[in-house]
């Protein structure tokens, strides 16, 4: 057995309780039946309770009938709304039928309570896919009203991107209206780009009016390529053509590359090798006192999915050789894992030596995972081995379960009993 007991017993034990959350958000599903109510009782006893909500929601799926109604109870324990919001929601969809309403009214009454325009619009969004259809509008309208009283640091973007796509009309177009109200220009681009996908034609011709009054060139640029693409079909055309107007008025390299990124896919044929050219470009020319390479890796990524086939293989091993020279390890690893999804096969052997060439086992666990279900069976098996490599037992534990989903049936069963967790017995 690669010793559940033993990967319990290190999980309560990492110092920091957050810790001990993510771990069983990621190990939760490799835990065998028989030790499910022993990692209940450790997720239970985590002291700092938004991590015990994740990890109780990391469990919800795996727990028997019986366990389950104790994690019901343990959520409904929690004192800080905004956890107990996350753990019973996490619980709902695993629920029978008639503890279900209950449990959902619980839940939003603890979301009523939630102070903090950004934990009450995050709790109410987990809410809203479980909210029958004659309950939306009343229990949502907080969150709106969270985002109009929504303090300068606050994450607009986040806010409004994350509940829009369950709002209904009447408060979509509420959200709207307070998108267009904002006073400070980038919160009101961020707000507006984020509400782009999900309005309706009405709304969209209404933002649209607003984009073209932002006098910020970045700013004006950021929402012209959200909502261009999204513009009734007959006003599309001139729409795209604004947007990439405003944006080959920007100067700053990454800004130019992201934005013109937006737009590639939207464009006609014969505009898009002109425009890719341009971004590719621009990209070029991009730099960062404090990110390095990681900046103009960025930009890459930006560009990855537009690159046709003659020029992806020499674009992309550049990129690579890149991100392969940024200091940093934990930024190395999140750029690499980022880009491998679009390199071709043979540069994806090249990342993965890229990954397990990371000195910290912490970032060389997660890369690995990051870029297991990009990888041929070949490439895995020598991710497998790079990660019973790793002498934190933990961090093994960690490489090998996200790595083990991407196996077949018998490989993963062999890659999990190959673990060599060396610490004592609990």
């Amino acid at each position: 057995m690669w010793s559940a007991q033993r990967v319990l017993w290190h999980i309560e034990r990492l110092p920091v309780p957050e810790d001990r959350g993510e771990a069983f958000a990621h190990l939760a599903a490799q835990v065998p039946t028989a030790y499910l109510d022993q990692a209940l009782a450790i997720a239970g006893a985590i002291t700092e309770e938004r991590p015990r909500a994740e990890a109780l929601t990391a469990l919800a799926p795996h727990l028997t009938a019986d366990l389950r109604a104790e994690a019901v109870a343990t959520a409904t324990a929690i004192t800080d709304p905004y956890a107990r919001v996350t753990a019973l929601t996490g619980l709902i969809p695993h629920l029978p039928d008639e503890q279900q309403t209950a449990v959902l009214r619980h839940a939003t009454a603890a979301a009523a309570t939630i102070t903090g325009g950004h934990w009450k619009v995050s709790a109410l969004t987990s809410l809203a896919t479980h909210l029958p259809d004659h309950q939306r509008s009343t229990v949502l309208r907080p969150a709106v009203t969270a985002m109009q009283d929504a303090t300068f640091g606050e994450n607009l973007m986040f806010m409004f991107g994350e509940l829009a796509p369950h709002l209904p009309t009447d408060l979509l177009t509420e959200a709207t209206a307070t998108a267009c109200a904002l006073i400070e220009v980038g919160r009101r681009a961020s707000a507006l780009a984020a509400l782009a996908p999900h309005l309706p034609t009405t709304l969209t011709t209404r933002a649209w009016t607003a984009a073209e009054a932002i006098v910020n060139d970045d700013e004006r640029a950021k929402v012209m390529t959200a909502f261009a693409p999204h513009m009734p079909a007959e006003r599309r055309p001139a729409a795209l053509q604004q947007a990439l107007a405003a944006a080959g008025a920007l100067t700053k390299p990454y800004t130019r590359v992201r934005t013109l990124a937006g737009l590639l896919a939207h464009l006609p044929d014969e505009q898009r090798a002109a425009v890719l050219d341009q971004a590719l470009t621009a990209a070029d020319a991009v730099t960062d006192r404090i990110h390095g390479a990681a900046a103009q890796v960025e930009a890459m990524i930006h560009l990855a999915p537009h690159l046709p086939d003659s020029r992806r293989t020499t674009v992309l091993r550049r990129t690579l050789q890149a991100a392969g020279t940024i200091r940093h390890e934990n930024w190395r690893m999140f750029e690499v894992a980022r880009l491998t999804p679009h390199l071709p096969t043979h540069l994806r052997t090249e990342a993965l030596a890229m990954i397990t060439e990371i000195h910290r086992e912490q970032w060389r666990a997660r890369g690995l995972c990051a870029i297991a279900p990009h990888l041929s069976t070949g490439q895995l098996n020598q991710a497998v081995a790079a990660a019973d490599a790793i002498q934190d037992a933990y961090w093994q534990a960690y490489a090998i379960a996200g790595l083990a989903w991407h196996l077949p049936p018998d490989e993963r069963t062999r890659a999990v009993a190959a673990l060599t967790i060396a610490t004592p017995e609990p």
